[in-house]
């Protein structure tokens, strides 16, 4: 190695290692993988135009990733306190927006074009907007 190893108890190689981050499903190279993952799976994060939605709440990030294919909203809250993010989004009303993060719901926009989703401490959702209308 060019830098010397960390040696704080509990961080040291011994407990912090790749082979038990691949046996733990909540560890950051699990997460990591999953994020990479998801992204991979939708070229729209990184080739699709960007859409800042702005808002109220400066603790709050909400923008849209879309191209001719697939639209994405991503919501973040940079905040140690849970965020209502109330957005309105006409052109998606009647829509839902299904989760892409594994565990969390999918969210319907209203008929008016209104979402409300909250969003726990420095939480966020990615939520694939669907061209059909919900049944």
């Amino acid at each position: 190695f060019h830098l010397p190893l960390i040696r704080t108890f509990g961080h040291d190689p011994e407990h912090v290692n790749v082979a038990r981050q691949m046996d733990d499903p909540s560890s950051l190279l699990v997460w990591t993988r999953a994020m990479l993952g998801i992204r991979r799976h939708h070229p729209v994060f990184g080739t699709g135009e960007f859409t800042d939605l702005g808002g109220p709440d400066m603790a709050v990030m909400s923008f849209l990733r879309h191209n001719e294919h697939e639209t994405v909203l991503c919501m973040a809250n940079f905040s140690d306190t849970e965020r209502l993010v109330a957005l309105h989004l006409p052109q998606f009303a009647g829509m839902t927006g299904s989760s892409l993060i594994h565990g969390q719901d999918a969210q319907p926009v209203k008929a008016d074009g209104t979402l409300s989703v909250p969003l726990w401490p420095y939480g966020y959702r990615w939520l694939q907007m669907s061209r059909e209308e919900r049944s």
